[in-house]
């Protein structure tokens, strides 16, 4: 008989498991132990989302310890995260794509859903598939991580920072905690300056050979002294010009 082929989620998408050869990892590590008899079809363990390399690396151990090494075989690996610095996240638990390239005029990396990210933990809705906030915040993570990559910084070397003024989002499918792509493609919108780098950028999830869901983004790569001034003027005159709402303290 053939292999048996299992995708391994994290066990924050353990709804998902009602599916077809899918478990978690928790509960592909007790079925391990357990197994007092190796399964002479093999199992062949593939990685999907909520699961990250320490905790695969942990998993391969785990069969390695049962003797079951010959016949469970651990494939392949998540991608790696980026940094959470080149993303502006203050937490690497919430960086959410990994191994990001440049190709051309295109940027592709792999969607990454940390099992323990209080992205996950703070959504109510049923988890087996990833909410359209996440996928967002993804999107938003790929075109800052590009803006770094491909515009050229400032004249002291500084990175730009990009700046989103318009979101257009469609969700055509769901997407669940298997491999998904993010594709993005940047254009020049404009004439850019010192200051500011006028961009457009549509950026395509897929998943299954299919896109799921659509961005499309017009946004400014500031030089950060730049936007951070602007910034803080307008927080100025919006405190100047807001009133205290009656009984309420201010």
């Amino acid at each position: 008989m053939g292999e048996t082929h299992v995708w391994v989620v994290g066990d924050c998408f353990a709804r998902f498991t009602g599916n077809e050869n899918v478990m978690t990892t928790s509960e592909v590590s007790r079925w391990v132990r357990s197994h007092a008899e190796p399964d002479v079809r093999g199992v062949v363990l593939h990685p999907a989302l909520g699961v990250d390399r320490t905790m695969w690396r942990e998993l391969a151990r785990t069969v390695s310890r049962a003797g079951l090494e010959q016949v469970v075989l651990p494939e392949g690996a998540p991608a790696e995260p980026v940094g959470r610095h080149t993303v502006l996240k203050q937490q690497q638990d919430n960086v959410l794509i990994g191994e990001p390239h440049v190709s051309g005029n295109e940027v592709a990396g792999a969607l990454l859903v940390p099992n323990d990210t209080e992205m996950l933990r703070d959504h109510t809705a049923d988890q087996q598939h990833i909410p359209g906030m996440l996928l967002i915040e993804a999107v938003t993570q790929l075109i800052t991580w590009a803006v770094g990559e491909t515009v050229p910084p400032i004249a002291d070397g500084t990175p730009r920072y990009a700046v989103m003024h318009h979101l257009r989002t469609e969700f055509h499918r769901f997407v669940f905690p298997l491999p998904a792509v993010l594709r993005a493609r940047l254009t020049r919108d404009g004439e850019a300056t010192d200051e500011r780098v006028p961009l457009t950028a549509r950026v395509d999830i897929e998943q299954a050979e299919r896109v799921t869901t659509v961005c499309e983004i017009e946004l400014n790569a500031f030089d950060p002294n730049a936007v951070f001034t602007v910034e803080a003027g307008q927080a100025a005159k919006t405190v100047r010009h807001t009133t205290p709402l009656e009984g309420v303290a201010a």
